[in-house]
């Protein structure tokens, strides 16, 4: 009994005793440094500048006019309205999300649901449909889980770190190929 008490002691200490609390600012900082680095990569082809996201996604505070590009925060309903007025009645509404891993390790998730709208008539369990809405997520690659950026704890210079998909898509292929040429 002292040993399971001693455990679940010392499992809670090092849940939340070791982390270091990130500031509002920080936060914001490497928000605004991951949505820079995601969507000036993944959408720089794109004649589009206006990103549709998920509202209640945005921390309050962040900005969302960048240089090469705007966010233009909506609700679901309002993103798939606005996606139903385009040409083709398709687009993208994305979604950032941070997940924490430990105390001293936060992911930074940007989810792309592709969407596409279409016109119908039809009556499905006695009620009139007159949409059809489509959701496609994307599987992430064949790499296994990496997010869009990863914020790291070092306690030896006590400071947040900031590592991008870039960079850790290069750690990930390093240990990919350790494991390979073992």
């Amino acid at each position: 009994m002292k040993k399971a008490f001693l455990i679940a002691v010392l499992t809670t200490l090092g849940q939340f005793g070791f982390g270091q609390e990130l500031t509002r600012k920080e936060l914001l900082s490497f928000y605004e440094s991951a949505i820079s680095d995601y969507y000036s990569q993944t959408f720089f082809n794109q004649t589009n500048r206006e990103h549709l996201i998920l509202n209640d996604s945005l921390p309050e505070g962040l900005r969302v006019k960048y240089p090469n590009f705007i966010l233009f925060p909506v609700t679901e309903r309002e993103g798939i309205k606005k996606i139903e007025r385009t040409k083709g009645k398709s687009g993208t509404l994305n979604k950032i999300t941070l997940k924490e891993i430990s105390p001293d390790t936060m992911d930074i998730i940007i989810n792309n649901w592709s969407v596409t709208v279409k016109r119908v008539l039809k009556i499905h369990e006695g009620r009139l449909i007159t949409k059809n809405i489509n959701y496609a997520f994307g599987c992430g690659g064949t790499m296994g889980y990496v997010p869009e950026a990863r914020l790291v704890y070092n306690r030896s210079i006590k400071q947040w770190e900031y590592f991008s998909k870039a960079a850790l898509l290069e750690i990930r292929k390093e240990e990919l190929e350790s494991h390979r040429n073992r």
